[in-house]
């Protein structure tokens, strides 16, 4: 008994000595806010680092790769460590219910436990949607489409400026809407233009986004599927937003090409000349470049 009056409240509470990457969240342990908040920034960069140890390049050196599967274990044991004490110490807690489910949904076998940290999320604070966007679109992948669809409506109902949540709602409009057809009794036509507002949203409240701002662009190229007549000016200009923040030459390649092929459909010729040219000065020897600048000069 004497002994467990010296080993620290934190040891006690989940049995075990944290590791040095997780030693400072004992002394934050007494103040619940601050205390799941810096586990939640920590998740974040371990699932940074997570990433980039599972993608190697092919030109990595097999030292290199093995060095970079022992990362990508420690981090994932380290997330799971760091989730199961800060739940020994409030599992209540809405949000460290809700990322240790993402834990446990992204990177291990588990999906059905996940599912169930984010039902108890959701029950424990009604004030954060993402456990409900959590649970939308698991429901959503698993063929569940109302219930899913039903869920991240919750989500936008408790935060209807999350980037995150339009996005992921405009892209199920997208992906199911011969389901949700029928489910929300709105043509086809009307799920498409509702999708591209939450696409539009999205943008709004992530105006710098490279990603969000990537994918509002691509959706006014499935407008075919929906029989509806996009405005190909616009999606140009989306297009421009998006090049402001590529990082990538391959991503300011596309964002030039896929302007010049919107700008080929508005029927602005020279614009889509100009655009494609663009394109090939970043990458000259585009096969698919070429042949779409070939198309555009033949219009003039």
């Amino acid at each position: 008994m004497f002994v467990l009056v010296l080993v620290s409240w934190g040891q006690m509470a989940f049995g075990v000595e944290l590791p040095p990457e997780l030693a400072h969240l004992e002394s934050l342990s007494g103040d619940e806010k601050i205390f799941v908040e810096a586990a939640r920034e920590l998740f974040v960069e371990q699932k940074r680092i997570i990433s980039e140890a599972n993608t190697p390049s092919s030109s990595t050196p097999a030292d290199e790769v093995e060095a970079m599967r022992n990362d990508f274990r420690h981090q994932l044991a380290l997330a799971e460590t760091m989730w199961k004490y800060v739940l020994s110490y409030y599992p209540n807690n809405a949000r460290a219910n809700n990322y240790y489910g993402e834990y446990l949904y992204d990177y291990t076998s588990q999906k059905e436990v996940a599912v169930n940290y984010w039902r108890k999320a959701s029950t424990y604070d009604k004030s954060f949607g993402n456990s409900f966007n959590n649970l939308g679109i698991h429901y959503f992948h698993n063929g569940q489409v109302e219930r899913g669809n039903n869920y991240l409506e919750r989500a936008l109902e408790v935060d209807p400026k999350n980037p995150d949540f339009n996005f992921n709602i405009a892209q199920m409009y997208l992906n199911h809407f011969d389901q949700l057809e029928k489910i929300l009794k709105k043509s086809r036509k009307r799920i498409y233009k509702d999708a591209m507002k939450y696409s539009q949203k999205a943008v709004k409240y992530a105006p710098d986004d490279f990603e969000l701002l990537q994918d509002y662009a691509v959706n006014f190229f499935a407008a075919v599927n929906f029989d509806v007549k996009a405005d190909w000016s616009k999606a140009a200009q989306a297009w421009q937003a998006a090049r402001e923040y590529a990082r990538h030459d391959q991503d300011i390649f596309f964002t030039h090409l896929n302007e010049g092929r919107a700008w080929l459909r508005a029927e602005n010729y020279q614009n889509a000349v100009s655009s494609i040219e663009a394109a090939l000065k970043v990458r000259g020897n585009s096969v698919a470049a070429l042949q779409l600048l070939e198309q555009a000069k033949e219009k003039l």
